[in-house]
């Protein structure tokens, strides 16, 4: 820790009781703590996440708490991150729900057959599909 001596008030040094210390930083609270996880320790908890996620339907900020009470703790940025780069995501984008739509068409139109989507190794359901028509027909103005 720094020591600093003031300046006296008429030019010399000032007496040795008069030395004082530096202000000390306050150790970060548990909000400012962050806490890193190596990829290893990631990946040994890829597969709860993945399930918490996708099977039981749970949030970002549930998954947070509960593996938070297993004393696995990091940031939502940080679980948002993981997800990214684990390709972890709840909602079909825009054109890969027009490219599923697109190929169970033409399948019925070509040879009379449903045609079964599959998400993550979970099938797809047809109303979800069937929604997603409706809304581009009304969007489309036909």
């Amino acid at each position: 820790m720094k020591r600093f001596r003031p300046l006296a008030a008429k030019g010399g040094p000032p007496p040795a009781s008069q030395e004082t210390q530096a202000p000390s930083r306050a150790a970060p609270t548990t909000k400012q703590r962050r806490y890193r996880h190596k990829n290893e320790e990631w990946e040994l908890r890829r597969a709860t996440i993945s399930t918490l996620y996708h099977d039981e339907d749970k949030s970002v900020d549930e998954i947070v708490a509960i593996l938070a009470r297993d004393g696995f703790i990091a940031s939502r940025r940080q679980y948002l991150n993981k997800f990214n780069l684990w390709g972890l995501q709840k909602n079909i984008r825009q054109n890969d729900m027009k490219i599923l739509v697109a190929k169970g068409d033409a399948r019925m139109a070509r040879m009379g057959k449903k045609t079964t989507f599959f998400l993550n190794g979970q099938p797809l359901a047809v109303e979800c599909l069937e929604r997603f028509k409706n809304r581009q027909f009304i969007r489309q103005g036909r």
